[in-house]
């Protein structure tokens, strides 16, 4: 068990953000790790997280807070995580140089990510999986038609064939071309009026765009096209409904 009080980590040139600097402040680090597997580590973050980093409008400065924030590791034997997960509970997130109104918090979230290896020709079968479940979510400030409220989200997705880099255009395109999908499960979504189930599959086109086919139920459509339309970001509540009723 290693613990740090007061973790401290200084970079006056990141890589990672084009070589622009990062700082990062923790109040308490807790790694464990059991010595007779060193394949599985845990990492408890829970308390005060003080970071500051480049944004495009300038250096940003966030405190972001949680009750509970553990993570779970698992890794394969190429060294790589084949499991992650990521439990947290009273998260909240705000800028240090604005209100006290939090930019973003989360009664509970939970995260697991998890690399699959099927045998044989993977290439019509899951290579990867996500799950992710979020409860009494408060959305960044700004003008949303539906509110900043999220009441509660869970779903999932798997990708279906090899992608070696999600990162690399060359990695998605090989992807694609080997008839890559992503299945995905909304299994349940509450947001302001809506509330929806939904399942369906994501691909990529030729312009390494996405496109989806999806089947879904939902409640409230109906004031959710009012709150849309008041907003302007839809045409008219007829308008709509025509759309609606031909998808």
């Amino acid at each position: 068990r290693l613990i740090l009080a007061d973790a401290l980590l200084d970079a006056p040139a990141l890589p990672a953000l084009a070589d622009k600097p990062l700082t990062w402040k923790a109040s308490r680090v807790v790694a464990m790790m059991a010595p007779w597997n060193w394949n599985r580590f845990t990492v408890d973050l829970a308390g005060t997280h003080d970071l500051d980093f480049p944004a495009e409008r300038g250096p940003a400065s966030v405190q972001a807070s949680a009750t509970r924030l553990m993570t779970e590791t698992e890794l394969h034997g190429d060294g790589r995580p084949e499991t992650v997960q990521v439990d947290a509970v009273g998260l909240r997130v705000q800028d240090r140089n604005a209100t006290a109104e939090p930019v973003w918090a989360a009664g509970s979230a939970s995260l697991f990510a998890r690399r699959l290896f099927p045998k044989g020709d993977s290439a019509d079968k899951p290579t990867f999986e996500l799950k992710v479940r979020l409860h009494d979510v408060r959305l960044p400030p700004g003008d949303l038609a539906l509110g900043r409220d999220l009441a509660r989200f869970s779903g999932e997705a798997k990708i279906v064939g090899p992608l070696s880099d999600p990162t690399s255009t060359d990695a998605l395109a090989k992807w694609r071309d080997a008839g890559g999908v992503v299945e995905f499960i909304v299994s349940e979504s509450r947001y302001g009026p809506l509330a929806m189930t939904a399942n369906g599959t994501a691909a990529l086109d030729a312009a390494l765009q996405p496109m989806a086919a999806m089947t879904a139920n939902v409640q409230g459509l109906f004031p959710a096209i009012d709150a849309l339309r008041s907003k302007e970001l839809i045409r008219s509540r007829i308008d709509m409904v025509q759309l609606v009723s031909e998808f």
